[in-house]
């Protein structure tokens, strides 16, 4: 519309300039017509292109717009997931918040290194208490405890309580919704075996598949030690049911019949089982250890405890990051709290509950042993 205006304009003036000038007027005015033209165009074409650059622009920013990752704030997640701490016994699992003081920091330091288990016993019908190995800053203060509440002891010791009290105590944190039933039928109403860890929920990759992938695919080891055939026995079925690797510890120097007489106070493994430094010798070491992630460990029960030579066995091997399932043999003293030393002994191992046998039922044990197996979750 512009052009067409500004050439009606320079036409109009062309008509006039003709017919009151000569021929040299006339070719002036053409040329100033044509000028004028050309100049109109290429004022319009400068307008039009900024118009459509600018149009552009505007499109690139929406496009880079809607290309922009969307922040989102998870950083208080991310806190949250820090914060958890479960709490296992048998196959009972519990979800715990932890406090924010220095108290709980050091625990999750303690517990970034592997999982804690230690043997907890039960305090005056209102909670179960039990070492940690180590000392953990206090934050003392007066507390009102309730179902779920676990408190730092003196620095040195954990305790879970299902029942009320009121003391100075240091706060490390709480497990959520949950009653002292609930709590008393999980431990029990005695000594209990409890694993504390910071375990993620998220599946982890591992470079041939998932970590499920992996775990199926472990590889299990029975080691057993034996003295006269019974703890073997149940070592083997144990061994043919899981498809496990099998290794007996060997001592140094065998036991005889005289030796293991217990109504001589003066025999060799009396002496031993009275002197808890003692620390027997091993023949032999177990090849490639690391490659085991679950370790079934099988002993008969002497003097209401693990054979010394056991002792010389856990101080040998890391167990660190590996789940133990100890089993073992007697005339009828029960497991007689061997776990219990065992979850001492390998702190940052994972200990299931054990499984005893009679000695006179070890050649027929393979039905207790499933049934064990199904209850650790561990069964085939």
């Amino acid at each position: 519309m512009k052009r067409l205006a500004v050439s009606m304009f320079v036409i109009g003036m062309l008509i006039f300039q003709t017919a009151c000038g000569g021929s040299d007027v006339r070719e002036e005015a053409a040329e100033a017509v044509v000028e004028s033209i050309e100049n109109t165009a290429e004022t319009e074409t400068d307008i039009g292109e900024e118009a459509r650059a600018a149009e552009n622009a505007e499109t690139e920013e929406v496009d880079v717009a809607e290309q922009l990752p969307i922040e989102t704030d998870t950083g208080a997640e991310a806190d949250t997931e820090d914060m958890i701490m479960k709490i296992t016994a048998g196959e009972t699992t519990f979800t715990a918040t932890l406090a924010e003081n220095s108290s709980a920091e050091a625990l999750k330091e303690l517990l970034a290194e592997g999982p804690l288990t230690i043997n907890m016993s039960d305090y005056a019908s209102m909670e179960k208490v039990g070492p940690i190995g180590t000392s953990l800053p206090r934050n003392d203060e007066q507390i009102d405890t309730g179902a779920g509440d676990i408190i730092l002891y003196q620095g040195n010791s954990l305790v879970i309580y299902y029942g009320t009290n009121s003391w100075n105590f240091t706060r490390i944190g709480k497990i959520q919704d949950v009653t002292k039933e609930e709590l008393l039928e999980a431990f029990g109403d005695g000594d209990v075996t409890v694993t504390f860890s910071l375990e993620s929920e998220t599946p982890v990759q591992e470079e041939n598949g998932t970590k499920e992938d992996a775990d199926e695919e472990a590889k299990a080891l029975v080691v057993y030690f034996s003295a006269t055939g019974n703890t073997k026995a149940v070592a083997e079925t144990l061994a043919g049911l899981q498809d496990a690797d099998l290794y007996e510890i060997v001592p140094g120097q065998p036991y005889t019949d005289e030796d293991l007489n217990y109504r001589d106070h003066d025999t060799r493994a009396t002496l031993e089982q009275n002197d808890p430094d003692a620390r027997p010798a091993i023949q032999g070491s177990i090849p490639d250890f690391e490659q085991y992630e679950v370790v079934y460990v099988g002993y008969p029960i002497w003097w209401s405890d693990m054979p010394r030579i056991l002792y010389t066995f856990f101080d040998t091997y890391d167990f660190s990051g590996k789940t133990i399932a100890p089993f073992c043999t007697s005339g009828g003293s029960g497991l007689s709290g061997t776990p219990g030393t065992i979850a001492e002994l390998e702190a940052g191992a994972v200990v299931l509950d054990g499984l005893h046998i009679s000695g006179s039922s070890a050649g027929s044990a393979e039905n207790s042993v499933s049934e064990w197996l199904g209850s650790i979750g561990l069964a085939k």
